[in-house]
């Protein structure tokens, strides 16, 4: 079911084929999406567009989610963002929750994990 939503994502991570399953599981349930293969790029279009919420892998090159998150946070800190890792990344969890990361989430991830997540986000920036 798709209706129109306001909330703007941006899904970040190095891996195509993942940020594509991503903007369409997001653009199906009704989300504007925006994509970025760096955090470089990602950069770019959160300090130029409206973005309310990022989805962000840990492990990429040249700047790391956690890194990514720091900066986001630092120019925006009303955008919520999630970290995707294929790791257990202990230590950079703690680190993420600390700089202000909504949630740390492992790959692989159910689908329906994700959505709830972006949907509790909304909820949460609606209630605002």
């Amino acid at each position: 079911m798709t209706n129109a939503k306001s909330m703007k994502l941006l899904v970040v991570d190095d891996n195509v084929e993942q940020v594509n399953i991503l903007e369409k599981i997001f653009t199906k349930d009704g989300y504007q999406v925006k994509v970025a293969s760096s955090g470089f790029d990602a950069l770019k279009i959160a300090e130029s567009e409206d973005i309310d919420i990022v989805i962000t892998d840990m492990s990429m090159p040249g700047m790391s989610g956690l890194k990514l998150l720091k900066q986001i946070k630092e120019k925006k800190p009303s955008v919520e963002v999630i970290i995707i890792t294929a790791f257990g990344e202990w230590g950079a969890y703690a680190e993420a929750l600390k700089e202000g990361a909504y949630e740390f989430l492992n790959k692989p991830f159910k689908v329906e994990d994700i959505l709830n997540l972006v949907r509790g986000i909304e909820n949460k920036l609606k209630a605002r």
